[in-house]
């Protein structure tokens, strides 16, 4: 496991077997992980983690494709915004966690 990953406690799956979780902060390199986990509309209704980071009016604006480019645009810039989670190497999961300064 590498810096900056963290472990938590083991999952039990559907079928009773225990699965390690590990989360990894989302990076440029596991960008496509997330892409995975929200889908290609972006999670609800194509919020992409945005509706935190905007005005009601300026997010109510966007496009979902601008909520995808503006998160990305933050992973690129190497800016904190969440973590992945993955069970036996898979991501099956996201949350986003940020320092107070990135919502507005």
């Amino acid at each position: 496991m590498g810096p900056g990953s963290s472990r938590s406690a083991p999952a039990t799956s559907r079928r009773g077997s225990r699965n390690q979780v590990i989360t990894r902060p989302l990076r440029i390199d596991n960008w496509a992980d997330v892409v995975h986990v929200l889908g290609p509309i972006g999670g609800d209704k194509g919020c992409w983690c945005q509706w935190w980071a905007w005005s009601a009016r300026e997010y109510d604006e966007m496009t979902p494709n601008a909520r995808r480019d503006a998160l990305h645009h933050e992973v690129r810039n190497g800016e904190p915004v969440g973590v992945v989670g993955y069970a036996d190497g898979v991501p099956i999961g996201w949350c986003a966690v940020a320092p107070g300064s990135r919502s507005l």
